[in-house]
């Protein structure tokens, strides 16, 4: 199971397939392309020259995977972003695709990364899902910019969105960071007309330099006075990038604005609004902003998630009042409660002074809400683990996914045993990450020596045939134990 998702997914593959294998692929074509934005990204990565690209699904990113050639998925986020430094810092352009979620997974080699910097280009994807279409919770990834900084690109449009990733491997060897694309719900229901470029390749040799490359605290003033510098460097970059779209779109300062009106600003895909400057970078162009709102009544800021960028906006106004105008959501979709495992759950719940810890998959809720407790993907064996350790007279049962139990389950069901503890995790076997295509997560479904397994088939299996299963399972009094439900995709 993945990342829970509200709408039935697309068979990335075939599409993949389709599409890579046009005349276009990776060459100039004067005619454009009508493309969807994630399309016209995995064109502009292809033809910015990546070479390495990893994922591990959710909310798209697994078809911009697709698109750009992928098809292994990383056991979890935190491995897909370190393979795809290492590859960088080999020498090879880079992506990972995540969504917003998975970044937080993945943090702590982001963040390094920013003190370590690159060799070849790295550019990461992150699909902010801030509407809830097809995520556990509302997250604006956008938060993470104020930590070490770095270079942030938003696209406003389809042609921009392939023109930014053809260019962000360039800009990350620049100024030697990760180059981050942030991709809204907004920028995925758009299309539009892409003139595609030639690719432009590059391989960049082995780099030995400690100094740069290992994070350690012998190393650390070092590196973070050199991020400091490359911060600056971005930041004038970005000012003059700025201030050249506003000349090349038209979108400069209008006159009855310098007289007291409002002065209204556009961030990425929020929608376009007429005399309104485009804003697509963080960090902001905060001189060219300053004059900006030099003699305006007020500001008015269009955004995609929280207010990001009213926020920074109103320090840099004085005073002036800087209010946020949230585009228009789709409320077209709605999560699927599913009921084919009905059969299990009625077993689970069957089970006296029970508390049921579960994961995050089609299975998390259920119509007669069963489970108890859900943090996040993967940790429903840690967090049963915990509560057997709190409360030793319940009945703990965990519940997870195939996927999610090879992101994180199987280490946390090593503690659990190293802890002695006694639970029960039912593991769903449906064969991959069904939710978002089917992809197979690495990792074979074996725990470790000395825990109780029973492996049973659930497309057939009964109400009481599972619960004897359990029954048996629950008798195990040294440790964990385990039921491989094993059921169809």
């Amino acid at each position: 199971m993945s990342r829970m998702c509200s709408v039935a997914a697309e068979s990335t593959q075939s599409s993949a397939t389709r599409y890579f294998n046009s005349p276009m692929n990776g060459t100039h074509n004067s005619q454009p392309r009508h493309l969807t934005a994630i399309e016209a990204l995995a064109s502009g990565l292809t033809d910015g020259g990546v070479r390495i690209a990893t994922n591990f699904p959710g909310f798209h990113s697994h078809e911009l995977f697709a698109l750009c050639g992928g098809t292994q998925a990383s056991v979890n986020e935190r491995t897909a972003f370190a393979i795809a430094w290492g590859a960088a810092f080999a020498g090879a352009r880079s992506a990972v695709m995540l969504k917003n979620v998975g970044l937080n997974d993945a943090f702590d080699p982001f963040l390094n990364s920013h003190l370590a910097g690159i060799n070849a280009g790295l550019v990461v994807v992150v699909f902010d899902d801030v509407e809830v279409e097809g995520s556990q919770c509302r997250l604006d990834s956008r938060h993470a910019f104020d930590v070490f900084g770095g270079l942030w690109l938003e696209p406003g449009s389809v042609p921009q969105a392939y023109a930014l990733a053809r260019e962000a491997f360039e800009l990350s060897e620049r100024f030697q960071v990760p180059v981050v694309i942030r991709v809204t719900n907004a920028l995925l229901r758009m299309r539009g007309d892409v003139h595609r470029m030639p690719t432009a390749p590059r391989h960049a040799g082995i780099v030995r330099a400690p100094e740069r490359f290992v994070i350690h605290p012998v190393n650390h003033a070092g590196q973070e006075a050199n991020l400091r510098r490359k911060n600056r460097r971005i930041s004038a970059w970005v000012e003059g990038r700025c201030a050249a779209h506003m000349q090349a779109t038209d979108h400069t300062q209008a006159p009855d604005q310098k007289n007291g009106k409002t002065l209204r600003l556009n961030v990425g895909a929020a929608g376009h609004v007429e005399r309104a400057v485009d804003l697509f970078t963080y960090p902001l162009p905060e001189r060219l902003l300053r004059r900006l709102l030099l003699g305006v009544r007020e500001a008015k800021v269009r955004e995609v998630g929280d207010g990001f960028v009213r926020e920074k906006i109103r320090a840099l106004a004085c005073g002036i009042p800087v209010h946020r105008v949230a585009p228009r959501t789709n409320d077209a979709t709605a999560y699927r409660i599913e009921d084919r495992f009905e059969n299990l759950f009625c077993a689970l719940r069957s089970i006296p002074s029970r508390l049921i810890c579960g994961d995050i998959g089609s299975f998390t809720m259920d119509a007669p809400k069963s489970l108890d407790a859900c943090l996040c993907l993967g940790s429903s064996v840690a967090v049963a683990t915990g509560a057997a350790l709190a409360a030793p007279r319940f009945s703990i049962l965990a519940v997870a996914g195939d996927a999610g139990f090879s992101h994180s389950g199987k280490t946390a069901l090593e503690e659990a045993a190293a802890r002695g503890v006694r639970l029960t995790v039912v593991v769903i076997d449906n064969g991959g990450s069904q939710a978002t295509g089917g992809q197979v997560i690495p990792g074979a479904i074996t725990p470790l020596e000395g825990t109780l397994v029973h492996r049973l088939s659930g497309d057939n299996a009964s109400t009481s045939e599972i619960s004897a299963a359990l029954r048996k399972l629950r008798s195990h009094r040294t440790g964990p134990s385990l039921l491989h439900y094993v059921t169809r995709p």
